[in-house]
């Protein structure tokens, strides 16, 4: 009767490492999708003050789980780190830099900086 009750619950045992194993490894493969796009803007700082004697500017930042990205309409390429840098000219006044990511499952995530070049 012992012996009965112990394969009984060395079954259980082993048929819940196994659905927690099972679990883990969904939960591992399906992450990218879950978390979504991530984009983190390094350089310059929103609402920053540009001086106009250098008309170049260079943006800078961090993404990750993307496919593909963008600083005003212009394909930028991240490096294996998911580092990106991209110079852009300026004119003057209040400039608004959008640079937006997109995953391979379609979902986007859109960051602005405004700018004052003076």
């Amino acid at each position: 009767m012992a012996s009965t009750n112990s394969r009984s619950l060395l079954k259980t045992l082993v048929i819940t490492f196994g659905v927690v194993v099972l679990l883990g490894y969904a939960y591992f493969q399906t992450r990218d999708f879950l978390s979504g796009p991530q984009l983190v803007i390094t350089e310059p700082q929103n609402g920053q003050t540009v001086a106009s004697t250098s008309p170049e500017i260079l943006v800078r930042g961090h993404a990750e789980h993307i496919s593909f990205l963008t600083i005003n309409g212009l394909q930028v390429f991240t490096d294996e780190n998911g580092d990106f840098s991209r110079k852009l000219l300026l004119p003057d006044g209040l400039v608004i830099i959008t640079i937006e990511a997109q995953d391979k499952f379609k979902r986007s995530v859109k960051e602005e900086l405004q700018l004052l070049v003076k």
